[in-house]
């Protein structure tokens, strides 16, 4: 099955999956899947530490590739 992944470093809520999935919804057919691989919603826009960045970025990078 083929699938199409949305990776973005900013909170779900934060970022522009929320203005780029109605358009991809109209351009992705099935059987394809559109996965959205990102930070979940939340109300800080990064964590504390650039330690804590780096390693997330690292994780949703390997996410989306993996997809």
């Amino acid at each position: 099955m083929k699938s199409v992944v949305w990776c973005q470093e900013e909170s779900k809520n934060q970022g522009t999956w929320n203005f780029v999935m109605e358009l991809l919804l109209g351009i992705v057919k099935v059987p394809a899947v559109l996965h959205y691989v990102g930070p979940q919603a939340t109300a800080s826009t990064a964590p504390d530490y650039r330690s804590m960045h780096i390693a997330r970025q690292g994780k949703y990078l390997h996410a989306a590739i993996d997809e």
